[in-house]
């Protein structure tokens, strides 16, 4: 329990640190959450996981691009 705590709070620290360091630079800080969000994806799921999340990050803009008209500015039904 004690040693799951602690790796939970790392963890936190680590999300923290890049956040107040680099805040003045939003694509570096960017760029570093994003290195910090995959490598606590590739070590805490499964094979099968990381392929769920990556077909939906994948889909889940696909989709919500579909109904958007940029001519319009605003969403529309998604089948005509």
């Amino acid at each position: 329990m004690k040693r799951q705590i602690v790796a939970l709070l790392s963890v936190y620290a680590l999300c923290i640190l890049p956040v107040s360091l680099l805040w003045p630079r939003p694509t570096v800080l960017s760029a570093c959450l994003a290195l910090i969000s995959l490598s606590l994806l590739y070590r805490w799921h499964i094979r099968r996981d990381l392929l769920f999340y990556s077909v939906a990050f994948v889909l889940g803009p696909v989709g919500e691009a579909m109904p958007f008209d940029p001519a319009r500015g605003r969403m529309r039904t998604p089948f005509p």
